[in-house]
C-alpha cells in the first residue's frame, strides 16, 4: 500500500465505528420517537472531522514540499483560522499569485498521488 494511501486511511477506522454507533443510537431513538435532528448533525461533525484528517494525513504524506503543505493548511485552516490568498501571501512574505501558484500545484501533486491509487 502506497504512503497516501495509507496516510488517509490511518485512524479512520475508530471515526468508521464511533459513525456506526452514531447511527444505531439514532434509529433507536426515531424508534421511541425522539427528535433526531441533533443527533444527525453531530454525525455530519463527524464526517467533517473524518474529512479534515484523511485531508491532513494526505497533506502529510511526504507527496508535498514543506512549503507546499503550510500554504495549503492556511489556506483551508487546517491548523487555525482560513486564511485569504493576500493573508497566506502576507505571512510567508510572498504575492498573493505566488500563493495561487503554491496552491494550484499542491493540488495537482496530491490529484496526481491519488491517480496513481486507482
Amino acid at each position: 500500500m502506497s504512503d497516501v494511501r495509507r496516510a488517509m486511511h490511518q485512524g479512520s477506522d475508530q471515526l468508521y465505528w464511533s459513525r456506526i454507533r452514531m447511527e444505531r443510537a439514532i434509529a433507536a431513538l426515531r424508534k421511541e420517537g425522539w427528535p433526531t435532528v441533533h443527533a444527525e448533525s453531530a454525525i455530519e461533525k463527524l464526517e467533517r472531522i473524518e474529512q479534515l484528517n484523511s485531508v491532513r494525513q494526505a497533506l502529510r504524506s511526504g507527496v508535498l514540499t514543506s512549503r507546499e503543505r503550510s500554504v495549503m493548511e492556511s489556506l483551508y485552516g487546517l491548523n487555525g483560522p482560513t486564511l485569504s490568498l493576500l493573508e497566506c501571501g502576507a505571512k510567508y512574505k510572498i504575492t498573493r499569485v505566488r500563493v495561487w501558484q503554491i496552491q494550484r500545484k499542491a493540488i495537482r501533486k496530491l490529484q496526481a498521488a491519488l491517480r496513481h491509487l486507482a
